[in-house]
């Protein structure tokens, strides 16, 4: 994925929904992103993500979030350089997730949004309203980089 929106990265405000893990979002915090904002719903994933940010010595860069990732869309005014959103498979959430990132306008010009998905679960990315940067597919996973 980082290999993929490398360039982008530096200075980059981030959200990171879904976070599960926080994975995601760390890595965009190594490799320079200024701010990173976690959003997810589950206790036991905020956790694990608020243990990884201080194992890594990230946390006075990030901004770790309790709530449903479509109403953090929906409440926030922050505008983001890159999206990251790794729902969990099989949920059918994209399309609410990219309309809402779109009707905001919470995308920054020239920010980009990045997918994950399961082989099985690829989502319909509107061509009329996103441009498609890049894909690639590694065994059972889709990853998908678009910009609106």
């Amino acid at each position: 994925i980082f290999n993929m929106i490398a360039f982008d990265i530096p200075g980059a405000n981030v959200l990171d929904l879904f976070c599960g893990s926080g994975a995601l979002g760390i890595e965009a915090l190594s490799r320079g992103a200024e701010k990173c904002v976690f959003v997810d719903k589950s206790d036991a994933s905020l956790s694990c993500t608020k243990q990884n940010l201080s194992d890594t010595h990230l946390s006075p860069k990030a901004q770790v979030v309790k709530t449903d990732s479509i109403l953090f869309l929906s409440d926030t005014d922050e505008k983001f350089d890159i999206i990251l959103i790794d729902p969990p498979y099989q949920g059918n959430l994209y399309d609410e997730v990219l309309s809402v990132i779109l009707e905001r306008n919470l995308l920054n010009v020239g920010g980009k949004i990045v997918i994950e998905a399961g082989i099985d679960d690829i989502p319909e990315v509107p061509k009329e309203k996103f441009s498609e940067v890049r894909e690639r597919k590694y065994g059972k996973v889709y990853i998908l980089v678009i910009k609106a």
